[in-house]
């Protein structure tokens, strides 16, 4: 699930490289700009700087892993789709090299970067799940499966960030028992009573 890094994008494509060979903290500006052949002032004229790029490339990350998700999703009910979704999204996550460079050596960088979107990454990405829940037939007010699939969003985000706990969703059938038992019945019951 590798973005599709087009050829007539050199700094993504040495972005990636460099995030992926070296981790996000050593990878700097100079040796991304070096790598897609050309000046540091080119780069500037593109990106703020290596968290922009970073973010960019996250986002196309994150546009194709919803596409994913939503070929998964398809033709299921909502309360299963939440089941799917949520099992072959931590799934996912794991198969994809600067994810994983990320999750394993700096996993408090999954933070810093949500703080510098200044949570719309969290706002945009959860739009994504209300209208993936919506095609598959959730009927709560638009503001409750906002509310409940950024609920769902910040859960998964979670046990991807910092997979190590009490609650274990390591493999597909942990994590669709936990998907289950307690993410499914938030669209199913109707996102719970609302006082």
């Amino acid at each position: 699930m590798k973005p599709e890094v087009r050829d007539d994008d050199p700094l993504f494509a040495a972005a990636l490289v460099e995030f992926e060979r070296y981790g996000i903290r050593r990878a700097n500006v100079d040796d991304i700009a070096k790598r897609a052949g050309v000046s540091r002032s080119t780069f500037y004229r593109h990106f703020t700087g290596k968290d922009d790029i970073l973010n960019q490339l996250v986002m196309r990350y994150v546009d194709q892993f919803f596409g994913a998700l939503q070929a998964t999703v398809t033709g299921l009910g909502p309360g299963e789709a939440i089941i799917q979704a949520f099992v072959a999204g931590i799934s996912l996550v794991r198969q994809v090299p600067l994810f994983v460079s990320i999750l394993e050596s700096e996993p408090d960088l999954m933070v810093r970067m949500n703080a510098v979107a200044e949570g719309t990454a969290i706002v945009d990405i959860s739009a994504k799940v209300a209208s993936t829940l919506r095609q598959a037939g959730a009927t709560l007010s638009d503001e409750r499966l906002r509310e409940v699939s950024e609920l769902l969003l910040r859960i998964a985000i979670s046990f991807i960030a910092f997979p190590n706990g009490g609650i274990d969703v390591a493999s597909d059938g942990q994590a669709r028992r936990f998907a289950e038992d307690y993410l499914a019945p938030l669209i199913d019951n109707g996102g719970g009573n609302h006082h």
